[in-house]
């Protein structure tokens, strides 16, 4: 019996006519047997037209099993960029394959026009995926971390924490990843960091929490500070030696600074 031939299959061929994806079946020899609704749209031709035609009539490479992303050449000229998924299947008639294509066009492009926001940042920006691999960092975060995006790229973003926090920043970041407790999400603090050629900085860092399909990532957002922060504990050394009580707080009504002749008026000590 031939595809989609008793009644269970007429059931998933139902399923598989109202799919989302665009869907195709070929022969062991590469010619159509089945399309879908949603393939008509994507190829802009009918069933009819399909069936029985090579594969290559769609306008995409030869097929590989496995997940891919073509370039396809559409009807009317323009060019339309598929994520196509092809898998070796067994039915009564013989044997096939199944191709199921996504348009991400429009998807890609939008992805593009915020990399290029992000490459103009003067803040270091870097990404990561489920996988804790880096997946974006843009020209600021080369001159931050002293390596060259496609020496990061792919890489565990751990290379770009400080040895002493390797160890463990993975456990960290999936125990985050994991619970959803986003301790550090959405606030930023003053880091140290550890550039390519083993210098050290003080970087201010913030995080965002980002979901595609599932997968949970990051982005951090990074800027030097470390003359800021040299220049900030200089003024406290001479606040520190001055005869008038000095306090600061911060935007939690924090005390952050408290001198000695402080200490000495309230009588209390910074630590206590």
């Amino acid at each position: 019996m031939g595809l989609f031939g008793n009644s269970h299959d007429g059931v998933v061929k139902q399923v598989l006519d109202n799919a989302a994806d665009a869907i195709v079946y070929t022969d062991k020899k590469n010619r159509i047997r089945y399309v879908n609704a949603s393939a008509e749209r994507l190829f802009n031709k009918s069933a009819s037209l399909l069936i029985g035609e090579d594969i290559g009539s769609l306008g995409f490479g030869a097929v590989q099993e496995g997940t891919t992303r073509q370039e396809m050449r559409s009807s009317d000229g323009s060019s339309v960029l598929l994520e196509l998924s092809v898998s070796r299947i067994k039915v009564s008639g013989g044997d096939g394959w199944a191709l199921f294509a996504k348009d991400i066009s429009i998807a890609t492009q939008e992805q593009q026009r915020v990399e290029q926001m992000l490459s103009q940042s003067v803040n270091s920006v870097v990404s990561i995926d489920g996988n804790n691999h880096v997946t974006y960092m843009n020209p600021a975060a080369e001159e931050l971390w002293g390596y060259k995006a496609d020496e990061v790229i792919g890489q565990n973003v751990k290379m770009l924490v400080p040895k002493e926090l390797r160890g463990f920043h993975d456990t960290y970041v999936n125990t985050n990843r994991q619970t959803k407790v986003d301790i550090i999400v959405g606030t930023s603090r003053d880091v140290e960091l550890e550039r390519r050629d083993g210098s050290k900085i003080w970087a201010n860092l913030s995080l965002s929490r980002t979901d595609v399909a599932g997968e949970i990532g990051y982005t951090a957002f990074a800027r030097d500070i470390t003359k800021e922060k040299i220049a900030r504990e200089e003024n406290e050394q001479v606040l520190r030696q001055a005869i008038d009580a000095v306090i600061s707080i911060d935007q939690n009504n924090l005390v952050t600074f408290f001198n000695p002749a402080a200490e000495v008026l309230w009588g209390y000590t910074q630590m206590r």
